[in-house]
């Protein structure tokens, strides 16, 4: 039999395997590599709001995820919520810091108006920086005499309460004419000792009132007293607004020879409703952008 020559390996021979060995295990570490960022590229961003704060999930070597916050990357913006007093300032800080995205609503029930500067760009809703935190809003507040009135039609009021009022406010009246109310005012005061007896309606739509003085010295005698079925109001019935015509019913009733007056107004809800309307309107042509009718948040 012939003799075995044992296998040896030269240094050269094993350098080289070594290197091959190396070389096969870096290209496969950057197939890795390479399929895990293709799969990450393919993968879409996952945005969400936690804290108020955007964050994106990261996909770790060892397969684990982890939240990394975005809040860095984010450009600055405006955070402000204006509230203003009048219309005009109101439009005037509009048109200083609105863009082409920017939208005005109107709350008709509540009487308020609201701007928001960072509203969202209809082709983009998720918008980096665009998430309703500049704001400017604006509400109508009744003037100190509307709410007068409005407080005076909550129920009946007496003859002696009804009388100082009116002498406090016959200028607002414009139907009877001012001098007639305060007229109505005095006599109302003036016959605060008389029985009230019965009521009698007149061909212009008032009321006779009839009634017996109660003073001794004029026990007995009767009169009558002349009330308008209705007043005329001329009020400015928002701060900053116009003055509006509001007409109302006056009523009575009669009990144990004294005498409630009820001032019931007319059309009121449709009055206000026209006053804001004609505001919004305003806002509208001031800033050059439609108000939208309702409210609106973002975020």
């Amino acid at each position: 039999m012939g003799k075995r020559i044992p296998m040896t390996t030269s240094p050269a021979n094993s350098a080289a395997q070594a290197a091959a060995g190396s070389s096969e295990a870096a290209a496969v570490a950057e197939l890795a590599t390479r399929a895990a960022l293709a799969a990450a590229a393919e993968r879409p961003i996952q945005r969400t709001q936690e804290g108020g704060k955007p964050f994106t999930t990261l996909l770790l070597a060892d397969g684990s995820q982890a939240i990394h916050s975005l809040a860095e990357f984010e450009p600055p913006r405006k955070k402000a919520h204006a509230r203003f007093c009048e219309a005009q300032a109101f439009i005037d800080y509009i048109n200083i810091y609105a863009d082409e995205h920017s939208r005005v609503f109107c709350d008709v029930e509540k009487r308020s108006f609201a701007a928001i500067i960072d509203y969202h760009d209809a082709a983009s809703p998720d918008a980096s920086g665009r998430r309703g935190e500049h704001q400017a809003g604006f509400a109508l507040r009744l003037t100190e005499t509307m709410q007068a009135w409005l407080d005076l039609a909550k129920e009946a009021v007496p003859q002696a309460g009804f009388a100082e009022f009116l002498e406090d406010h016959y200028m607002d009246v414009e139907e009877p004419d001012g001098a007639g109310v305060l007229e109505l005012a005095k006599t109302l005061e003036i016959k605060n000792n008389v029985a009230f007896k019965s009521t009698q309606r007149r061909s212009d739509g008032g009321y006779d009132l009839n009634y017996e003085e109660q003073i001794a010295t004029r026990a007995g005698m009767q009169g009558t007293m002349e009330v308008p079925a209705r007043l005329m109001l001329a009020i400015q019935v928002f701060e900053g607004g116009q003055v509006a015509g509001l007409p109302a019913r006056l009523r009575f009733r009669l009990a144990g020879g004294s005498v409630w007056f009820l001032l019931k107004f007319l059309g009121l809800e449709r009055v206000l409703r026209a006053e804001v309307e004609r505001v919004r309107e305003s806002i509208a042509e001031g800033t050059g952008r439609p108000v939208w009718a309702g409210a609106a948040t973002i975020g």
